[in-house]
C-alpha cells in the first residue's frame, strides 16, 4: 500500500457530499495503518501449455478496492448526469 493510494482515496472521499460518506471517510483513513504493507499478492506461471494462477488479498486491501470502485462510480454517475444537460 503507497501512501498516495491511501491520500488519493481519502481526497476522493471527502469531495463527496453523501450521508454515508462520513464512514467511508473513516474507513479511508483507517487505511493509513497499513501503508508500506503488501495487501494482495498474484503469483502467476506457465508449464505445458496451461497458465496456473493464484491470488490472495487481506481484508484490509479488499475495502480499500471497494471504497475505491464505489468513488470511481459515483465519479462516473455524477458525470454522466450533468453531461445531459
Amino acid at each position: 500500500m503507497e501512501p498516495e493510494d491511501v491520500s488519493t482515496l481519502i481526497k476522493q472521499v471527502r469531495d463527496q457530499s453523501f450521508a454515508d460518506s462520513d464512514s467511508d471517510l473513516d474507513e479511508a483513513q483507517e487505511l493509513m495503518q497499513h501503508v508500506g504493507k503488501v495487501g494482495y499478492l498474484q503469483l502467476g506461471f506457465a508449464h505445458g501449455g496451461v497458465i496456473f494462477l493464484y491470488e490472495t488479498a487481506t481484508e484490509w486491501y479488499d475495502l480499500f478496492q471497494e471504497l475505491m470502485d464505489s468513488v470511481s462510480e459515483l465519479g462516473h454517475i455524477l458525470m454522466d448526469d450533468h453531461d445531459d444537460e
